[in-house]
């Protein structure tokens, strides 16, 4: 078969269409929502839960101001993802979140406020070679999913170089 067959869509999600080469549609979202994520120069990635079972309003909130602190902390815009999670143990809500324009924030002392805030919280590095863009895209199109972007996305469509590095920061994103 040609390339007829690779462009196949099917709307099963069957494992026997999925071994066929088959892609639903939930599939195809969640990709595209990986692709369109993979285009901005993300410097965080972030999985943060909470110690207490908590609803959801409550939880957007935490992170809300959360955001909003560290927004404060750098004194320039940031954005971020943020896509929702229920564990698979005991069905516990969780966050999985992209930051940029932080990079030159020190990421311990921020999951030490979250942790003080709400709970655990893990915050890498992003890498663009670990997928954690289309990590954070699944939960798009999770049955029970929620996510949110921040409003001021499309303003970081082309990368630009902090305008304001912080207190105490040297160029190179160092304290000294």
């Amino acid at each position: 078969m040609g390339n007829e067959a690779e462009a196949e869509v099917c709307l099963s999600v069957s494992p026997v269409a999925r071994r066929e080469g088959c892609i639903s549609m939930q599939n195809q979202l969640a990709e595209a929502w990986g692709g369109f994520l993979s285009r901005y120069r993300w410097d965080w990635f972030l999985t943060l839960t909470f110690r207490e079972p908590v609803v959801s309003f409550r939880a957007h909130r935490l992170f809300s101001y959360f955001a909003r602190d560290i927004e404060k902390a750098v004194e320039i815009p940031i954005a971020w993802f943020r896509g929702d999670e229920l564990g698979w143990r005991g069905g516990r809500l969780h966050f999985h979140s992209l930051m940029l324009n932080v990079a030159h924030l020190r990421r311990l002392s921020w999951m030490d406020q979250w942790e003080r805030r709400a709970g655990f919280a893990r915050i890498l590095p992003f890498d663009r070679q670990k997928g954690a863009a289309f990590y954070c895209a699944k939960y798009v199109t999770k049955q029970f999913g929620d996510w949110e972007i921040s409003d001021n996305l499309t303003a970081f469509s082309h990368y630009q170089e902090p305008m304001f590095r912080g207190k105490g920061m040297k160029k190179d994103g160092n304290e000294g």
